[in-house]
């Protein structure tokens, strides 16, 4: 016998002075917290996968060119159509970043100055990969 055991047959300590916190309550007590400012973002960086940057191929290059054209007619018509971005973040200015994926209503194509605008942000013509209309992803 465990010099313990008589105390898993008593009864549970009530307090007269102070109620019984809720179960939810004392949960809170055990949840974790950042001991560590940025270290949870510093661990997500880790396992973001980098990829090098590469060219588009002569067909993508030429969809993307294609819907690009027609995107641009549709603001001219007054259009904003809702559409899905595939672009290359590079890191740190090297070669290598990462692919993200963005949505939203176009706002407007610059070409003179290299830019689209989807949802208040700005994307380099340059760094992006893919573009569908909404319903064609």
């Amino acid at each position: 016998m465990d010099r313990y055991d008589d105390m898993l047959r008593m009864p549970r300590p009530v307090s007269r002075r102070h109620p019984q916190m809720p179960n939810a309550q004392r949960a809170k007590q055990f949840m974790p917290f950042a001991a560590l400012r940025g270290y949870g973002d510093a661990l997500a960086e880790k396992e973001i996968a980098f990829v090098p940057r590469s060219l588009l191929s002569e067909e993508d290059a030429a969809l993307l060119d294609q819907t690009l054209r027609e995107l641009a007619a549709a603001l001219r018509r007054g259009e904003r159509p809702a559409v899905e971005l595939e672009v290359f973040e590079p890191r740190d200015g090297g070669e290598d970043g990462r692919l993200r994926a963005f949505e939203g209503r176009l706002e407007g194509i610059s070409p003179e100055l290299g830019l689209l605008r989807v949802a208040g942000r700005a994307f380099q013509l340059e760094d992006i990969t893919a573009i569908w209309r909404e319903g064609e992803a």
